[in-house]
């Protein structure tokens, strides 16, 4: 170890002054501290959170379609659905997107992180490659050809997560899948600040200095 490394470790080998500061560390949640939160200080959903929620609907198959919107505004789209401007939550997005539940059908606006507007009506996309699917797929091609929306797509049928962006379709299957759609909805959504995960590697140090000698104390 380098000779902070080395300073450090001398301090925390003190029986009296490790057991203080791990209680401050458990005190103050520094442990938890690693673990992302759902939700940002404003309310809106982090990346992690909206994956987590569409890869649920996957699961049990249940067709779902978001909007992301980007640049350009999805307010005119909105209009025809039901506003909400709500905060997002796993609960909340299965309970839109059940069926035969009023708001299930047509397309949820998220703007900025939040719940913008659930049963909304998206431009259907004539492309003749999009014949085999269904409208959520092609409503999601659609919107993505008119706007720079990021579109995400459940399918009913085979819980297949599918995005549309700009006129294109990818569709995700497999162990893979969650950590490709969260690529692409952590670059739709306005950053969140400083990633927490640039701690994660100090966090981790100390954790390792106090907790291994306590360990190897007990045995």
């Amino acid at each position: 170890p380098d000779g902070s490394g080395k300073f450090i470790a001398s301090i925390l080998n003190n029986a009296t002054v490790a057991a203080e500061i791990r209680r401050l560390l458990a005190t103050v949640g520094a442990f938890g501290y690693l673990e992302k939160p759902k939700h940002r200080s404003d309310g809106s959903a982090t990346p992690e959170l909206l994956t987590e929620a569409i890869m649920d609907l996957a699961s049990r198959r249940m067709g779902a379609l978001f909007a992301f919107e980007r640049g350009i505004s999805l307010r005119g789209y909105e209009e025809t659905g039901v506003a909400t401007d709500a905060i997002i939550t796993r609960e909340l997005l299965s309970s839109i997107f059940t069926p035969p539940l009023p708001l299930h059908d047509g397309g949820a606006v998220v703007r900025n992180g939040r719940l913008a507007s659930a049963h909304c009506i998206f431009p259907v996309s004539n492309n003749p490659g999009l014949v085999r699917h269904g409208m959520r797929h092609r409503a999601a091609v659609g919107l993505s050809e008119e706007t720079d929306a990021l579109v995400v797509v459940v399918s009913e049928e085979t819980g297949i997560v599918s995005v549309a962006h700009n006129g294109r379709l990818f569709r995700y299957a497999g162990s893979a899948a969650a950590q490709s759609v969260q690529r692409w909805i952590a670059k739709a959504l306005p950053s969140g600040g400083p990633d927490r995960r640039f701690f994660q590697p100090v966090v981790e140090k100390i954790q390792h200095i106090i907790i291994k000698p306590a360990a190897e104390g007990g045995r």
